[in-house]
């Protein structure tokens, strides 16, 4: 895959686009204070690259937090130091990061090093609920909770650096772990059939298994008795054709769990069309 090469080499390369920008935007702060920040920011680029090296779900949170960080980071500097070369370079560098973190192709390759044996994860697009609320919201809270009290502490600022750090620092954990959530969200094809893994919709994963499947198609457009499990996120969605029915443990508005059969079910995978591919070769649909 050429997905986890291309932001390995971003981000390899990204102290020479970045890095002058933030150097200049620092150079006016404290010495104190610019060297525990400089040690910060070599440490978090050190940690991603080493991420970025080993492809498991939980870094794939880790580059999708930190990648985005960084255009945030340039812009910030730019405001800072002005605009000139080093800031084009910046913004640049950092734009790249965060397009290439997005690649359904890069998550594919992360997940599936988190996979058991011949199973094959397929990542689910987030819901648009999602999207246009608590994703950017969860993402702000775990880099400004993780980075505004260390940063007043680096500058000796001790009660709004204690303060913003109690408070912060767990709350970033907490919207990080909503965060990880959107990571184990996949449909996977396995020996036996297909795995609808859901932790926003399904109380539990479930199995599909392979003589129940019948079809897996484009979603057609006429509305009929399906479980609808795409949360409305955008892309093509799949439709998977059940015969007998098969039971699905959701998540209701009160924590419930309600047990719903369905005899097809909707799903929208990043890659679609590989997903179908795939799935109807694994499981031998005509």
């Amino acid at each position: 895959m050429r997905a986890p090469w291309l932001f390995r080499t971003a981000w390899l390369i990204l102290p020479f686009t970045l890095g002058p920008i933030l150097a200049t935007a620092l150079d006016d702060t404290s010495t104190p204070g610019r060297r525990v920040v400089s040690v910060a920011l070599w440490s978090v680029w050190a940690t991603t690259l080493v991420g970025a090296l080993v492809p498991r779900t939980v870094t794939l949170t880790l580059v999708r937090i930190v990648g985005p960080a960084t255009l945030a980071a340039a812009i910030w500097a730019t405001a800072a130091a002005g605009f000139d070369a080093a800031a084009a370079m910046g913004l640049i560098g950092a734009s790249i990061v965060t397009v290439l973190v997005s690649d359904p192709a890069l998550a594919e390759h992360f997940v599936n090093g988190s996979s058991y044996g011949p199973e094959i994860r397929l990542p689910l697009r987030t819901p648009a609920a999602v999207i246009l609320g608590p994703l950017p919201l969860a993402w702000s809270a775990v880099v400004i909770g993780a980075s505004a009290g260390p940063m007043l502490l680096a500058y000796q600022r001790w009660l709004p650096g204690i303060v913003l750090s109690v408070i912060g620092v767990p709350l970033a954990g907490m919207a990080a772990r909503s965060l990880h959530g959107l990571s184990r969200r996949w449909l996977i094809l396995v020996p036996g059939g297909v795995v609808v893994h859901d932790p926003l919709a399904l109380r539990e994963p479930v199995l599909m298994p392979s003589p129940t499947v019948m079809d897996m198609r484009p979603a057609p457009a006429e509305f009929g008795p399906r479980l609808d499990l795409t949360g409305r996120a955008p892309g093509l969605a799949v439709q998977i054709d059940l015969d007998p029915a098969v039971g699905f443990g959701l998540i209701g508005r009160d924590r419930r769990t309600d047990v719903t059969e369905a005899t097809a079910v909707l799903v929208t995978p990043d890659r679609a069309n590989r997903a179908l591919s795939l799935g109807r070769e694994k499981l031998r649909l005509r």
